[in-house]
């Protein structure tokens, strides 16, 4: 009787947790350059409180929909949380990238998918004070 073969294609085997960490710690690296191009933007699109604000509710719609928690104004949290976003994303994507090429695919339309929507928000008149 022959001995099975014990071998496992490099694809079908999961990656390791402390691989996935590494990956997620590289996207949210590789995030933050984006995320200081992002707020330049944004604050330049702001003209300090005289501008449109088209550029910062297009990078950061999350944020800019969190201040109709604080009554319309852009405070530390709502900065904190738009500092955070960008990086964020980067874990995400990293992580999922280092678990399966399945999870990947989830997870960073689910993230296109909450932005878009997110920012549909923003531009639909939702948002009195962001003309």
């Amino acid at each position: 009787m022959a001995q099975p073969i014990d071998y496992a294609s490099p694809r079908a085997e999961k990656r390791r947790p402390r691989e996935r960490s590494a990956a997620a710690a590289i996207g949210a690296l590789f995030s933050l350059p984006v995320t200081i191009v992002a707020m330049f933007l944004a604050i330049a699109s702001g003209g300090a409180g005289h501008g449109d604000y088209v550029i910062a509710r297009a990078l950061f719609p999350i944020p800019i929909l969190a201040t109709l928690l604080d009554h319309g104004t852009i405070d530390l949290p709502i900065l904190a949380l738009a500092l955070l976003q960008f990086p964020l994303y980067g874990v995400i994507i990293g992580w999922s990238l280092a678990t399966s090429r399945r999870a990947a695919i989830i997870g960073t339309a689910s993230l296109l998918s909450l932005h878009a929507a997110a920012a549909a928000l923003c531009f639909c008149g939702f948002l009195p004070n962001f003309s």
